[in-house]
């Protein structure tokens, strides 16, 4: 559990920007104008339109949605929870998205590309992002030298088409990963498994695993704050990946916000504070009882593939919204799609709805 709402963030190229004699979007208009801008007026200055305006490498289009409020999955839109993927705000949002796709505005590997930030920052060939912001911010620093003038900082998010400036890349108010006990554990072990786990909820183990090891990833100065070794400052990918090398994970512990905040170069902390103010609270994981969990099995996984593989078709461009949103709507209803929203409502009201 970390404090804090804010997990990642819009970035985008500044260099890119000054070079064009462009101004951060303000809204979904003007993101379409400068990434129309970033297409076809080549920023990276090597004479191709190889450029690509919007990736994510989480393989994904739910930033771009969420300028709709819009989502993969269940939304609080005016503290109402909505299935989004079946709501207008999406339709509308796959209709103007599937126009980005087709003028080349979206990486057109976005649902498989791997190592995108390294390939396509690597190769100056992206022009924004929405991503966390220590790791990310983390590329001024790796691209310095191969790009000279490499500027890639946070922005606020363009206003959705509410006119709201907010930013839905909050972290879950309950993780989905945890601590457990196998049924296989030694009775005579399981005590000590408790104190095991225990001991990672404690100040110490907490501690352990928000920073690492005094000597290997921080030294202490001479008033006894914590001071990232070089060996942490210099990973490539940043401290939270240099200390996930080193064996730390996030399961089952307190997080420490100072820790992560400490970690970030001043353009992720920049971004972090920018942020945290405009940031909605994540839904977070839900618990079902035994009954509806037997129906959430029954009928998920086949809605989940049904919403991403027509997501993927109206983006790619091969069948239109319009023309198929009845009978897609019509196609999710056959695979029992009021029992599941249904039963994630209960649920969800259950944990959250008067907390």
């Amino acid at each position: 559990m970390m404090d804090g709402k804010a997990a990642t963030g819009w970035y985008i190229r500044k260099d890119w920007l000054k070079k064009l004699n462009l101004e951060e979007p303000k809204t979904v208009d003007e993101l379409y104008t400068v990434m129309k801008a970033f297409k076809e007026q080549d920023p990276n200055g090597n004479g191709l339109a190889d450029e690509v305006p919007y990736f994510n490498r989480s393989k994904n289009i739910t930033a771009l949605l969420n300028l709709w409020e819009a989502s993969n999955e269940f939304i609080l839109n005016n503290n109402e929870l909505q299935f989004s993927p079946v709501t207008e705000n999406y339709k509308a949002a796959m209709t103007e998205l599937a126009k980005w796709y087709k003028e080349g505005l979206i990486d057109q590997e976005i649902f498989s590309r791997s190592s995108a930030r390294e390939q396509l920052f690597g190769q100056n060939m992206a022009g924004c992002t929405n991503d966390w912001f220590s790791s990310t911010s983390k590329f001024n620093d790796t691209m310095k030298n191969s790009v000279p003038g490499f500027n890639l900082q946070g922005m606020m998010p363009p206003a959705n088409i509410e006119g709201e400036v907010q930013s839905r890349g909050g972290r879950a108010r309950l993780h989905s990963w945890g601590w457990g006990i196998s049924v296989d554990c030694d009775e005579e072990k399981l005590v000590d498994a408790i104190k095991y786990m225990d001991f990672w909820m404690s100040k110490e183990g907490s501690d352990l695993m928000a920073n690492g090891v005094e000597g290997v990833s921080y030294t202490l100065d001479e008033n006894g704050k914590k001071v990232w070794t070089e060996a942490a400052t210099s990973y490539d990918s940043g401290v939270p990946n240099y200390l996930r090398s080193i064996g730390t994970t996030e399961v089952g512990y307190n997080g420490d916000l100072e820790a992560e905040k400490s970690a970030m170069n001043e353009a992720g902390l920049n971004a972090y504070i920018m942020y945290e103010p405009i940031t909605l609270s994540g839904i977070g994981t839900v618990v079902y009882t035994t009954e509806e969990q037997k129906i959430m099995d029954e009928v998920t996984n086949n809605i989940k593939t049904a919403v991403s593989e027509q997501q993927q078709k109206w983006l790619y461009g091969k069948e239109d919204v319009d023309a198929t949103w009845d009978k897609y709507i019509e196609t999710l209803k056959g695979m029992g799609l009021q029992k599941y929203i249904d039963t994630y409502t209960a649920a969800y009201n259950r944990l959250y709805a008067e907390k």
